[in-house]
């Protein structure tokens, strides 16, 4: 069906931790069948004119370092530099609580919350009002830094060192999600988020948030 035909990989299930077919391309990979209600439908087919996704473009975001020690909401913007999401919350209370919106339609995409009672810093993730995933650090000088379990069972590895601010996140099978770093942004005093094709983005964005307030309160502490 060529270009008609748009394939979704819905990691959720005991079917998604298994082996998967050789040369397994999807368009769109999501962790739960309810985030597909976050693709617009130009979203959704143009996914479906990526015929081989090794060739399409990561997408890049960018977000100023500790953009909320000016003010109590921050923007993430595209490579343009156009404000797509927009973060607001309590930052660096007893409890760190934020939620992203997309700046467009004022959809709430993520909403990211400490644990305060964690003997290493812990954050649970929510989309759509459920809990979707935990991320916490790891005592680790080097290599994985974070772990992220998934409700579905899936987990997502951050690797990288969070004093020079360059990560990478990958999946249990080692496919890499995206890339986090100063090197991939054009502008000044900000890092980019390097998404790869069919990745979820605000779910990126917000390990890379969660990455830079841990990064903040070792700092406070030191």
């Amino acid at each position: 069906m060529g270009d008609r035909l748009t394939t979704v990989f819905v990691k959720q299930g005991k079917y998604a931790a298994g082996e998967l077919p050789a040369n397994f391309r999807p368009d769109i990979t999501v962790l739960h069948i309810g985030d597909l209600r976050t693709y617009t439908a130009e979203e959704f087919l143009l996914k479906g004119t990526k015929i081989d996704t090794r060739r399409a473009l990561n997408l890049r975001y960018h977000i100023r370092e500790r953009a909320w020690s000016l003010t109590e909401a921050f923007v993430v913007r595209d490579e343009a530099g156009n404000p797509v999401f927009e973060v607001r919350g309590k930052f660096f209370h007893i409890g760190d609580d934020l939620v992203m919106y997309d700046r467009y339609t004022g959809q709430e995409l993520v909403h990211i919350k400490q644990r305060v009672l964690s003997l290493l810093p812990r954050y649970e993730i929510y989309r759509n009002g459920q809990h979707w995933a935990s991320m916490h650090e790891q005592f680790r000088l080097f290599g994985e830094r974070f772990k992220v379990e998934g409700s579905n069972g899936m987990v997502f590895h951050v690797n990288g060192d969070i004093w020079r601010w360059n990560f990478s996140v990958s999946d249990s099978y080692g496919n890499l999600m995206a890339q986090i770093g100063r090197q991939f942004s054009l502008f000044r005093d900000s890092y980019a988020v390097d998404v790869a094709p069919g990745i979820d983005a605000p779910f990126v964005i917000a390990l890379a948030i969660v990455i830079e307030m841990v990064k903040e309160h070792h700092e406070k502490k030191d």
